[in-house]
Order: structure tokens, then C-alpha cells, then sequence
């Protein structure tokens, strides 16, 4: 399970791998409640790093309950 995890990720070289990676968990919990509970046990760790979001000037922020928000980068401007 830790590798198709590791899969669901944005790849430049393989544009499908997450969408790949997705189906195939899906399949895995499907009827298997085992593989569920580990997918319901699982934790956030932190904010892994985003060039296209910090390209933006933007970037993805944890707050202490482990939710996740978007926000532009401090002492960044962005024009478009």
C-alpha cells in the first residue's frame, strides 16, 4: 500500500500515474476492510513541496488540527 500511495503524486514524465495510483487504491479497499482502516488510520505529516504553487506565488499551509488551507506567499506579489 505504501507504494501506490507514494504514486498519487504529479508527474511531469507520466501525467496519469496519480489517476493510476487513485484506481488502484480504490481497488484495494473495495470490499476489503482491513485495507480501509489503514486508509482511515492514516495521518497527515506535513506540506510536501508544490513548484507550480510557489511559481504562482502561493503556497499550501497545515494549521495545528491538521487542516490544510492555500495561501499567497508573505512578502510575495503575483501579476498577471
Amino acid at each position: 500500500m505504501p507504494l501506490i500511495l507514494s504514486q498519487a503524486r504529479l508527474d511531469d514524465k507520466n501525467p496519469l500515474v496519480r489517476e493510476w495510483a487513485i484506481l488502484a487504491i480504490r481497488n484495494f479497499c473495495e470490499e476489503h476492510e482491513d485495507n480501509q482502516a489503514i486508509i482511515a488510520g492514516l495521518q497527515p505529516m506535513g506540506v510536501a513541496e508544490n513548484r507550480e504553487l510557489s511559481e504562482l506565488g502561493m503556497e499550501v499551509v497545515m494549521n495545528e488540527n491538521g487542516k490544510f488551507s492555500l495561501r499567497k506567499k508573505s512578502g510575495q506579489r503575483h501579476n498577471q
